[in-house]
């Protein structure tokens, strides 16, 4: 059928003249799923259906069987990347040396945690209809820390260890 000047074609001349899908490289096919799958999983939760996820990544259900042949596969390379793959080992004795914090300071960060950590409890555990995307509260819920740590932090210090306020002696370089 000839379209008339002026006048698009028709939808199926349309849809057929795309290029067709280019394979991906099996690494790089892995690194989708599991990056499609982060995101998926953060939104809806790991009760989400690999069905789903299949669809929204664009692939076949069978294709993301080929490459982790269960969810629970899935659900575990998941954990590595987000979690176990970002940990860095040099970060250990910086954890253990509680030489660098107070009780004090330690519960003044444990109340950004709380809000962060009962915001998610309220949506996954309580079920509770939370109408603010995860990220934007963490967002704002750091913003909201550090600027209230400008005036609240130095507070603290003052109050339970008034030599961290203490200015730090200057150096004097002595010229040969």
């Amino acid at each position: 059928m000839k379209a008339k000047p002026g006048v698009a074609a028709p939808r199926a001349v349309a849809a057929s003249a795309k290029a067709p899908k280019s394979r991906l490289a099996p690494a790089d096919r892995e690194r989708q799923i599991i990056d499609g799958a982060i995101a998926y999983f953060s939104e809806v939760g790991f009760s989400g259906q690999t069905r789903e996820l299949s669809s929204r990544l664009g692939i076949t259900q069978p294709l993301l069987c080929r490459y982790f042949a269960s969810k629970q596969a899935l659900v575990e390379q998941v954990y590595q990347t987000v979690f176990e793959g970002r940990w860095n080992p040099a970060w250990i004795p910086m954890l253990q040396d509680r030489s660098k914090a107070s009780e004090r300071e330690i519960e003044f960060v444990w109340n950004l945690h709380g809000g962060i950590f009962y915001f998610a409890m309220r949506e996954h555990v309580y079920k509770a209809r939370v109408k603010v995307d995860f990220m934007t509260h963490v967002g704002f819920a750091v913003d909201n820390f550090l600027e209230g740590a400008k005036t609240t932090y130095p507070r603290l210090l003052a109050a339970f260890a008034p030599d961290a306020l203490a200015p730090a002696p200057r150096r004097v370089r002595r010229l040969p």
